[in-house]
Protein backbone atom coordinates (compact mmCIF):
# COMPACT_ATOMS: atom_id res chain seq x y z
CA UNK A 1 0.00 0.00 0.00
CA UNK A 2 3.04 2.40 1.06
CA UNK A 3 4.50 1.77 -2.84
CA UNK A 4 1.55 2.32 -4.53
CA UNK A 5 0.83 5.99 -2.69
CA UNK A 6 4.80 6.57 -3.44
CA UNK A 7 4.37 5.81 -7.23
CA UNK A 8 1.41 7.66 -6.98
CA UNK A 9 2.84 10.93 -5.41
CA UNK A 10 6.10 10.73 -7.95
CA UNK A 11 4.02 9.94 -10.80
CA UNK A 12 1.63 13.09 -9.95
CA UNK A 13 4.65 15.09 -9.27
CA UNK A 14 6.16 14.13 -12.81
CA UNK A 15 2.74 15.24 -14.54
CA UNK A 16 2.70 18.60 -12.93
CA UNK A 17 6.50 19.14 -14.32
CA UNK A 18 5.56 18.00 -17.60
CA UNK A 19 3.20 20.10 -17.74
CA UNK A 20 5.31 23.01 -16.66
CA UNK A 21 8.02 22.11 -19.37
CA UNK A 22 5.52 22.30 -22.00
CA UNK A 23 4.20 25.82 -20.91
CA UNK A 24 7.33 26.82 -20.81
CA UNK A 25 8.51 25.75 -24.48
CA UNK A 26 5.11 26.79 -26.04
CA UNK A 27 4.57 29.58 -28.02
CA UNK A 28 5.64 33.30 -27.15
CA UNK A 29 2.33 35.10 -27.34
CA UNK A 30 4.09 38.24 -26.32
CA UNK A 31 2.94 40.91 -28.98
CA UNK A 32 4.99 43.92 -27.61
CA UNK A 33 7.46 45.91 -29.53
CA UNK A 34 9.92 48.24 -28.46
CA UNK A 35 8.80 50.92 -30.51
CA UNK A 36 11.79 52.99 -31.33
CA UNK A 37 12.63 53.95 -34.99
CA UNK A 38 11.01 54.50 -38.19
CA UNK A 39 8.69 51.71 -39.29
CA UNK A 40 7.86 52.13 -43.55
CA UNK A 41 4.72 50.84 -45.10
CA UNK A 42 4.95 47.38 -46.76
CA UNK A 43 1.46 46.72 -47.83
CA UNK A 44 -1.65 48.06 -48.23
CA UNK A 45 -5.00 45.97 -48.04
CA UNK A 46 -9.20 46.94 -48.55
CA UNK A 47 -8.19 50.24 -50.03
CA UNK A 48 -11.75 51.64 -51.27
CA UNK A 49 -9.59 52.59 -54.76
CA UNK A 50 -7.99 49.57 -54.95
CA UNK A 51 -4.61 51.25 -54.68
CA UNK A 52 -1.73 48.82 -54.37
CA UNK A 53 1.42 48.77 -52.47
CA UNK A 54 2.99 47.93 -55.70
CA UNK A 55 1.58 50.68 -57.82
CA UNK A 56 2.24 53.14 -55.10
CA UNK A 57 5.86 52.04 -55.11
CA UNK A 58 5.73 52.85 -58.92
CA UNK A 59 4.55 55.91 -59.04
CA UNK A 60 7.39 57.03 -56.45
CA UNK A 61 9.99 54.98 -58.84
CA UNK A 62 8.75 57.45 -61.59
CA UNK A 63 9.00 60.60 -59.80
CA UNK A 64 12.48 59.37 -58.66
CA UNK A 65 11.39 59.18 -55.37
CA UNK A 66 11.21 56.55 -52.49
CA UNK A 67 7.85 55.47 -51.63
CA UNK A 68 9.29 54.95 -47.52
CA UNK A 69 10.50 58.49 -46.63
CA UNK A 70 7.25 59.14 -48.09
CA UNK A 71 4.81 56.67 -46.19
CA UNK A 72 5.99 55.57 -42.62
CA UNK A 73 5.14 55.70 -39.02
CA UNK A 74 8.18 56.89 -36.62
CA UNK A 75 8.09 55.97 -32.64
CA UNK A 76 10.68 57.42 -30.15
CA UNK A 77 11.44 56.05 -26.58
CA UNK A 78 9.60 58.92 -25.21
CA UNK A 79 6.63 57.86 -26.42
CA UNK A 80 5.81 59.98 -29.22
CA UNK A 81 4.68 59.38 -32.33
CA UNK A 82 4.84 60.76 -36.19
CA UNK A 83 2.43 59.88 -39.19
CA UNK A 84 3.72 60.34 -42.69
CA UNK A 85 1.10 60.19 -45.45
CA UNK A 86 2.23 60.94 -49.16
CA UNK A 87 5.22 63.19 -48.01
CA UNK A 88 2.71 65.38 -45.61
CA UNK A 89 2.73 64.63 -41.67
CA UNK A 90 -0.99 63.79 -41.32
CA UNK A 91 -0.55 63.32 -37.21
CA UNK A 92 2.14 63.38 -34.48
CA UNK A 93 1.75 63.46 -30.60
CA UNK A 94 1.87 60.55 -28.45
CA UNK A 95 1.28 56.77 -27.97
CA UNK A 96 0.49 54.42 -25.23
CA UNK A 97 1.02 50.63 -25.42
CA UNK A 98 -1.70 47.64 -24.01
CA UNK A 99 -0.84 44.45 -25.21
CA UNK A 100 -0.94 44.34 -29.13
CA UNK A 101 -2.77 47.75 -29.00
CA UNK A 102 -1.49 51.19 -29.61
CA UNK A 103 -3.18 54.40 -28.56
CA UNK A 104 -2.25 56.99 -30.84
CA UNK A 105 -2.89 60.26 -29.08
CA UNK A 106 -2.20 63.16 -31.86
CA UNK A 107 -2.05 66.93 -30.92
CA UNK A 108 -4.53 68.02 -32.70
CA UNK A 109 -7.33 65.88 -30.22
CA UNK A 110 -7.75 62.96 -32.80
CA UNK A 111 -7.38 59.31 -30.98
CA UNK A 112 -6.75 56.28 -33.53
CA UNK A 113 -5.56 52.58 -32.63
CA UNK A 114 -3.20 50.60 -34.24
CA UNK A 115 -1.90 46.52 -33.84
CA UNK A 116 0.58 45.21 -33.19
CA UNK A 117 1.87 41.32 -34.65
CA UNK A 118 4.95 39.82 -36.09
CA UNK A 119 6.83 42.67 -35.60
CA UNK A 120 4.39 44.64 -37.82
CA UNK A 121 2.09 48.25 -36.85
CA UNK A 122 -1.56 47.53 -38.20
CA UNK A 123 -3.30 51.60 -38.85
CA UNK A 124 -6.76 51.54 -40.20
CA UNK A 125 -6.72 54.86 -42.47
CA UNK A 126 -9.94 57.35 -42.75
CA UNK A 127 -11.10 55.73 -46.16
CA UNK A 128 -11.01 52.27 -44.81
CA UNK A 129 -7.41 51.17 -45.85
CA UNK A 130 -5.51 49.01 -44.31
CA UNK A 131 -1.85 50.42 -43.40
CA UNK A 132 0.74 48.05 -42.49
CA UNK A 133 4.55 49.16 -41.32
CA UNK A 134 7.28 47.37 -40.67
CA UNK A 135 10.79 48.53 -38.81
CA UNK A 136 12.93 50.23 -41.41
CA UNK A 137 16.26 47.91 -42.07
Amino acid sequence: MKLRNVLAAVLIISLVLVSFAFVACGENKDTSLTLNGKYVIVDIKDDPDGTTIEELDEMYKDMDMDLTDNLYISFSDSSRFKLVLFGKTEAEGTFTQDGDVLALNASDGRVSKADISGGKVTWVYENGAILVFQMSK
